[in-house]
């Protein structure tokens, strides 16, 4: 079974009718972990998203090897390693999950400023930011490394691409939240 993510301070991502959900059962341990997500997504874009997606978009969930396009919706997955998401969305989005123990200060570094690393919540909450935030450029000039990316104008949990324009991007915005094990982050452009 899967739930419905309560998204935090979604008044900010209300213009893009962003749904997010999460399971256990889709955690990045195990191949079939990816089947049941794919699954899942089935199973809501039937419920929800029918009118927007044609069948041979539909079906083409099945193919794990291939991130979901559509030409009227967007889609993001995320997996760590006890949990696993997605979220569906009208406008291009980036969805991700990650267990905050997992996240090193060394690596959310390696691809980051020190104005960026200072002026974030957490390394956590920046890493969640920045991988979202990639995932969510697919749909624009999306960059080869992820360090290309300039996160900042924190407020709360709310975040900028902070550099949009050199990707072609519109200006976007995202949020990150905790829970005692994980940090998730959404953006949209």
């Amino acid at each position: 079974m899967f739930k419905k993510l309560g998204l935090p301070q979604m008044e900010v991502l209300l213009a893009a009718k962003v749904e997010a959900f999460t399971s256990p059962a889709w955690a990045s341990g195990q191949f079939e972990n990816r089947q049941k997500i794919r699954a899942a997504m089935d199973r809501q874009l039937g419920l929800q998203w029918l009118k927007d997606i044609s069948y041979a978009e539909f079906t083409s969930l099945k193919n794990l090897d291939k991130i979901p396009t559509f030409k009227k919706i967007h889609v993001s997955i995320s997996h760590a390693a006890d949990l696993g998401g997605f979220a569906i969305s009208k406008s291009p989005v980036g969805f991700d999950i990650e267990v905050i123990e997992r996240v090193k200060d060394v690596i959310v570094r390696r691809v980051s400023n020190e104005a960026e690393m200072i002026n974030a919540p957490t390394p956590a909450h920046l890493w969640a930011a920045k991988e979202a935030t990639y995932k969510a450029l697919r749909s624009f000039a999306q960059p080869g490394v992820i360090s290309e990316l300039e996160i900042g104008a924190w407020n709360g949990g709310q975040f900028r691409l902070l550099n949009a324009e050199k990707f072609a991007a519109p200006e976007g915005v995202g949020i990150c939240w905790v829970d005692p094990e994980h940090v998730y982050s959404l953006f949209s452009f």
